[in-house]
């Protein structure tokens, strides 16, 4: 009898069924039957034991059975696989079951622990770029969370590596190199950071270019600066401009200006980021300033109705010769090129035409007309006049009665042109001081610019020079050359006059020295005032320079020689040698430097008065030096007492000129004739003219005044000439002021076309005591018409300027008898008893010259004035109450113009 048993190998995990065949041999025993059975048993081995999830396991094992019935074979994972992937302890059954039912088994224990974290890194390469070779430096760090990092590599990217996390590298070929940093863990786990570097061709230095216009030109040059730098790498740091004379500007391109003349190199220079530079440079030649063009412009008519044809005719000239534009700007948005040309205006208005020329320094310079356009309908004024007088004789004064009308009743002003170089607005009257014939004239504008017709008429003035002659009392006797008086001006000071000038608008100035003051009347011989003040020490002469200033000569005490401006105001006091006086009889020489002065002594002295200096003496051979006057040759005429005396300008004596009958000259003045001369003799009265060059007797006639009253002589001599140079107005013409305030008022300086591009200076004539007048601006030059504003200031305090004068009167008065004593002695030097005489005259003299000696000891040593204390300037003295014609003049070189203001002053 045969059994089938099913049976069931393990290995490996698996179960094989197999079929085995088993021959029982079956025995009776007794008639019973025995059946008997085991468990099977197993054994198992699971690799690895334990490990981190997941964690792959692999086991073998196998079960035995007696009976070989073993029907199945199970391992069980405990996690029901063989890969657990979550951590824990976990028991591998290996089961082996018979056909019985009966079971064996084998078990393993296996751990899982979690999954293994991998390493983690950073990683910081700098510098990241650059040229070739470039050093970099590598600064790293690795964490791993089970702290089982085994190794640390820095990978630069070129086929080296570094261990560790940080270190340097210098790559030596360009190109883009990635630097890795790698950790690994004993699990094998790695982790990792990276950073690009990127490795340049070698550093090239940057490159530049410049360019400066203007690259030449006269200083002060203003130039600009272009240029631009480029560098491969593109890492430029820097770029400077160095302008060469010290100055510098960032950046590629600037502007600069030369102050200097000379040669200047200006470079652009570049920095890159290596340190390496590049430049570009450029001269410029800076010469010295440019003199700009300078340009003269007429246009005409300068007035009009639209459409107003107008034609300007215009010149420049330029000292480089370098003119490269002349452009004429017409004011209406409108120009030509060139300096002449004709224009149209289409519509009413003031333009300001203006030629404009450019050299080729960039240097301009212009002139400009300014053109009123009147509307189409406006009609000009229309003038007429009428003159009170039409001729007559120096000083002649004449009226001027001007009629204008104008349709549209809007005359704008009204101007008379007196021909002399004055003029005023509208009706009104002047006084000519120089011969000639002169065409007065009166043009009208109105609002619209429109210019009237011009009315005019003629005055005819003739000079026949007249004598004036200074007598006691304060008076000067005015005498025609045939001896016939005219009239007589009275300083009203009741002292003697001697020494008398004439100032640039023919005002008369007479000293009266035993008064001690200076007068100044008015061409039609009316008191103007006062002139100067502080005269304590008997201001016996006067004189003019050229530029207004007035020297006075004093006799007595201090002998100083006195400077004053034109207004009266101390500038100066010179002190000079003398003789038996003071600076007595002054005259001033061509130079306008050169004082010649006699001292009632035997010489002729001579003093700088630009530079404060005794020049020599230039007479040593006189009797009694006094009135004195130099002739154009540079000699001079002496008034010596006995006699007349010309000496050459080395002082030799060529000629005496001594008719019978006289024997006291005292003073004398030139003919304007330039051939003659007059001289008046202090014992007789007599005024003579003589011929220079002969000496013959011309003219002699009597003052008509007792003996020993006449003193001075004076001629009024040809007034220089000057070119009108174009209205000047006042406005207003008038002003009244109480003393010590000031009156403000406009000047219109409206110059002729010659007088363009001129510089005119403003003065003031015929300015009371105590006041004075300014100009803002003082100076003007003319390229149109201007406008400046005139102030007239008074004083109105009172400083009592010469408090001892009085006392000293009475000696002054006594003095006056020495010459007369000496000049008396002197004419009975015939008689008999002259020995006796003059032994008497001698002692009086000497007792009166000792009295006049111990007083003027006294005043310098009291309040009188001295070179070391100059006396007060009329700007300390009330302005008195009257109404003054105040003369205001513009003047340049030989052209001026003229107008009078008449202030009243309450």
């Amino acid at each position: 009898m045969k059994l089938l048993r099913l049976s069931s190998d393990v290995m490996g995990g698996h179960a094989k069924n197999r079929i085995r065949f088993f021959t029982f041999v079956l025995f009776w025993v007794a008639s019973a039957t025995f059946l008997y059975a085991d468990n099977p048993t197993c054994s198992l081995s699971v690799t690895p034991p334990g490990g981190s999830a997941p964690l792959n396991v692999t086991a073998s094992g196998g079960c035995t059975d007696l009976e070989n019935d073993i029907v199945t074979e199970v391992i069980d994972w405990g996690d029901g696989t063989n890969t657990p992937t979550a951590a824990g302890t976990f028991n591998v059954v290996l089961t082996a079951t018979d056909s019985f039912g009966n079971q064996g088994t084998s078990s393993q224990q296996i751990v899982v622990t979690p999954p293994n974290a991998p390493p983690s890194c950073t990683l910081q390469v700098a510098p990241s770029s650059g040229p070739a070779p470039l050093a970099v430096t590598a600064t790293g760090s690795c964490t791993d969370p089970e702290n089982d990092i085994i190794s640390e590599v820095i990978t630069w990217g070129d086929g080296t590596s570094t261990v560790g996390t940080s270190g340097t590298h210098t790559f030596i070929n360009p190109g883009s190199f990635t630097v890795t940093l790698t950790a690994t863990d004993s699990a094998g786990n790695t982790g990792s950071a990276s950073q690009t570097v990127t490795v340049g061709s070698p550093n090239v230095p940057p490159s530049c270019t410049l360019q400066v216009a203007p690259n030449s030109g006269p200083a002060p040059l203003a130039v600009t600066a272009t240029g631009s730098c480029t560098d491969p790498e593109n890492d430029i740091v820097s770029e400077v401009i160095t302008w060469g004379d010290g100055t510098s500007t960032n950046g590629t391109s600037g502007a600069h200006t030369f102050t200097n003349a000379g040669s200047f190199t200006v470079t652009l220079k570049a920095t890159d980021s290596g340190g390496l530079t590049g430049s570009a440079s450029q001269t410029v030649t800076v010469s010295n300033p440019n003199v700009p063009p300078t340009c003269a412009l007429t246009v005409a008519p300068a007035s009009g109705p639209v459409p107003l044809n107008v034609t300007a005719n215009g010149n420049c000239t330029d000292p480089e010769n370098d003119i490269v534009s002349t452009v004429i700007n017409w004011g209406d948005g409108t120009s030509t090129q060139g300096t002449n040309g004709p224009h149209t205006y289409s519509s009413a208005g003031t333009f300001h035409v203006v030629l404009t020329a450019t050299d080729s320094a960039g240097g301009t310079g212009s002139a400009s007309q300014t053109v009123v356009v009147g509307p189409a309908n406006n009609v000009p004024p229309t003038c007429s006049m009428q003159l009170s007088s039409t001729s007559g004789k120096v000083p002649l004064t004449v009226t001027v009665q001007a009629n204008c009308t104008d349709p549209e009743n809007d005359i704008k002003s009204t101007v008379v042109d007196f021909g002399d170089g004055f003029y005023a607005a509208g009706t009104t009257s002047h006084t000519f001081v120089r011969a000639g014939t002169f065409s007065v004239t009166v043009v009208a504008t109105d609002s619209a610019g429109n210019v009237s017709n011009t009315a005019s008429g003629s005055v005819s003035i003739s000079d026949d020079p007249t004598l004036f002659v200074g007598v006691n009392s304060g008076q000067i006797k005015n005498f025609d050359q045939s001896g016939k008086a005219i009239n007589t001006l009275n300083t009203a000071r009741g002292g003697s006059v001697t020494g008398m000038a004439f100032d640039w608008v023919d005002n008369l100035y007479v000293t009266d020295f035993t008064a001690n003051g200076v007068t100044k009347f008015a061409p039609s011989g009316d008191v103007i005032g006062d002139f100067g003040a502080g005269y304590s020490c008997k201001p016996e002469s006067i004189v003019f320079d050229r530029a207004g200033n007035a020297y006075v000569g004093e006799t007595g005490c201090s002998h100083a020689l006195l400077k004053f401006d034109a207004y009266g105001n101390l500038l100066a006091s010179f002190v000079v040698a003398t003789e038996v006086e003071g600076s007595d009889w002054i005259d001033l020489a061509e130079d306008q430097c050169t004082i010649l002065y006699t001292s009632q002594g035997t010489s002729v002295f001579s003093f700088n008065v630009c530079t404060n200096q005794q020049g020599p003496t230039l007479s040593t051979g006189l009797n009694t030096g006094l009135g004195l006057r130099i002739l154009p040759d540079g000699g001079a005429l002496i008034a010596d007492k006995q006699d007349i005396v010309r000496i050459d300008s080395a002082g030799r004596i060529i000629t005496r000129y001594n008719p019978s009958g006289e024997s006291c000259w005292v003073s004398l003045t030139l003919d304007p004739d330039g051939k003659s001369f007059w001289a008046v003799d202090y014992c007789s009265s007599d005024i003579i003219r003589f011929d220079i060059t002969s000496g013959n007797q011309l003219t002699k006639f009597n003052s008509g005044t007792p003996t020993q009253t006449v003193f001075g002589i004076a001629m009024r001599g040809a007034t220089a000439e000057t070119t009108p140079a174009g209205p000047l107005i006042a406005s207003p013409p008038t002003a009244s002021v109480a003393a010590g305030q000031s009156a403000s008022l406009q000047l219109t300086f409206s110059p002729s076309s010659a007088a363009m591009n001129q510089t005119f200076t403003f003065a003031c004539a015929n300015l009371p005591i105590g006041s004075s007048c300014s100009f803002s601006p003082a100076t003007v030059t003319t390229t149109s018409p201007v406008t400046v504003n005139l102030t007239i200031s008074t004083t109105g305090r009172s400083a009592g300027l010469m408090p001892s004068s009085a006392s000293r009167v009475p000696v002054y008065a006594i003095w006056l008898l020495v010459p007369n004593l000496i000049l008396r002695c002197n004419a009975h030097r015939t008689k008999k008893n002259k020995k006796l005489q003059f032994f008497f005259c001698a002692i009086v003299v000497g007792a009166l010259t000792a009295s006049l000696l111990a007083c003027g000891s006294s005043s310098r040593g009291g309040t009188g004035s001295s070179a070391g204390q100059p006396p007060p300037t009329p700007s300390s003295m009330t302005t008195p109450a009257a109404t003054y014609p105040i003369i205001i003049q513009a003047k340049s070189n030989s052209f001026a113009s003229s107008t009078v203001v008449n202030l009243s002053v309450q």
